[in-house]
């Protein structure tokens, strides 16, 4: 499975080797990018990250599919499973 963890403002924080593979992108592409998103996403993608995204932000986790575009242009259909990062003061912090 690929992961990717974003802090509270969607900026990368950790990507694993099998979403690099995944995507074609390698991690020094994407750690430290803000909304790294919207480089695979088409407008219809970055709808639904950005309605996902606001669950994860009042705490709730949940799945979609999505359409992502590899680096080489290749479109990738990929089940997305996103979960919040709750701190110990239950603040939302992130996403993986």
């Amino acid at each position: 499975e690929g992961l990717v963890q974003v802090d509270a403002e969607q900026t990368v924080e950790f990507v694993n080797d099998r979403f690099c593979e995944m995507t074609g992108y390698c991690r020094d592409e994407l750690i430290g990018k803000a909304n790294f998103h919207e480089i695979f996403l088409d407008e219809e993608g970055k709808r639904l990250v950005a309605e996902a995204n606001e669950e994860r932000r009042k705490g709730l986790s949940g799945h979609y599919e999505v359409r992502l575009k590899r680096k080489d242009g290749e479109v990738l259909w990929m089940i997305v499973g996103g979960a919040p990062i709750i701190n110990a003061d239950g603040e939302v912090i992130g996403t993986m």
